[in-house]
C-alpha cells in the first residue's frame, strides 16, 4: 500500500490456487487465509499494544497475528478452517478500530 506515494505496507503472501497448498508451512493445514488492513493517525503505540490484549483473546480454534505498518496503523493474518470464523474476528477487529477512534455504529462488512 502507498501513502502520498511512498510504500508503507508490503505483503509477503502469495498464494497459487493452481497448486495444492499441502505441503508444510503452506497454510499449517488449514483452508481459508483472511487479511485486514487498518491505517490511521488514530492508531498510537498504546492503541497497539491495547490491540496486542485484544488479539491474545481470540478464540483457539483460528491463528491470528497482526503486524505494525511504517505509519499508524498495523494488517492482521488469519488462518481458520471456515470463511465465517474469519468474517466474525474482522468484525471484531473494525469493532475495536471504530472504538479506538471514537466511531460508534457498527458497519457490517460481508463479501459475496
Amino acid at each position: 500500500m502507498y501513502q502520498d506515494e511512498a510504500l508503507v505496507l508490503f505483503d509477503h503472501l502469495y498464494l497459487d490456487s493452481r497448486q495444492h497448498l499441502t505441503s508444510m508451512l503452506q497454510l499449517g493445514g488449514y483452508t481459508h487465509v483472511g487479511s485486514f488492513v487498518a491505517l490511521s493517525p488514530f492508531i498510537t503505540k498504546e492503541v497497539l499494544e491495547q490491540f496486542n490484549q485484544f488479539m491474545e483473546e481470540m478464540p483457539k480454534e483460528v491463528r491470528c497475528g497482526f503486524s505494525a505498518a511504517a505509519v499508524p496503523g498495523f494488517s492482521v493474518r488469519i488462518l481458520a478452517y471456515e470463511t465465517s470464523a474469519i468474517e466474525a474476528i474482522f468484525q471484531r477487529v473494525q469493532q475495536f478500530i471504530r472504538q479506538q477512534c471514537g466511531e460508534k455504529a457498527p458497519v457490517c462488512w460481508r463479501k459475496y
